[in-house]
């Protein structure tokens, strides 16, 4: 009787370590999905460009050439360096086609709609996460381009985080210029923040 007790509680704790050991993996794997998101690119559908003596045609080939630089060079703009999110894809080719969107409208010295909540409508639903970052305004006169990045669900357009990008231009052209406003304020954030909220902190 003694003995049958005792391999049944021996039993017991090996049922309970495997149960454990599953809970580990199970949180390894759930703390491996955390901050992954498919970075959109850069939305200029609303941005505001002050200052500039660069035509609207110019300024529309470097708004694609931009977002072509976040797939060429997407080493440099990695947002998990500077923001702690593990990009899984990189798909820009929404943002290039709100860019037609300014053919529409006037973007030169004056406010553009900047809702996150319209702008991110624009885009088509998917099962991921989306990193998308949104242009509001580039200053000639300032030499200074404020954005916003904006994490959102991308099947319920729920946005979980957003924050602010501001960087110097600089760089030779018009793309690279303006794409320097990014990196820069990229580094700045990072510096500024030390981002260490992982992904699941946010809800």
């Amino acid at each position: 009787m003694k003995r049958t007790m005792i391999l049944s509680l021996s039993l017991l704790f090996v049922l309970m370590c495997s149960a454990q050991k599953n809970d580990k993996k199970d949180d390894s794997k759930t703390e491996e999905q955390c901050g992954q998101v498919d970075f959109y690119g850069v939305d200029f559908s609303q941005v505001n460009v002050v200052d500039a003596t660069e035509s609207n045609e110019q300024f529309l080939v470097a708004f694609e050439g931009i977002n072509g630089l976040m797939v060429d060079e997407a080493k440099k703009y990695d947002p998990e360096k500077f923001f702690g999110l593990k990009v899984r894809h990189i798909c820009v080719d929404d943002a290039i086609n709100q860019i037609r969107n300014l053919n529409n409208r006037n973007f030169r010295n004056t406010e553009g709609d900047t809702s996150l909540v319209k702008i991110i409508s624009a885009y088509p639903t998917t099962e991921s996460h989306v990193l998308l970052i949104v242009a509001k305004e580039l200053n000639k006169s300032k030499n200074v381009g404020t954005f916003v990045a904006v994490v959102y669900n991308g099947e319920t357009k729920e946005i979980l985080n957003t924050f602010e990008i501001e960087g110097e231009g600089g760089g030779f052209g018009l793309r690279n210029y303006w794409a320097g406003s990014i990196y820069d304020g990229m580094k700045r954030y990072s510096r500024k923040k030390r981002m260490k909220a992982t992904y699941n902190e946010w809800y």
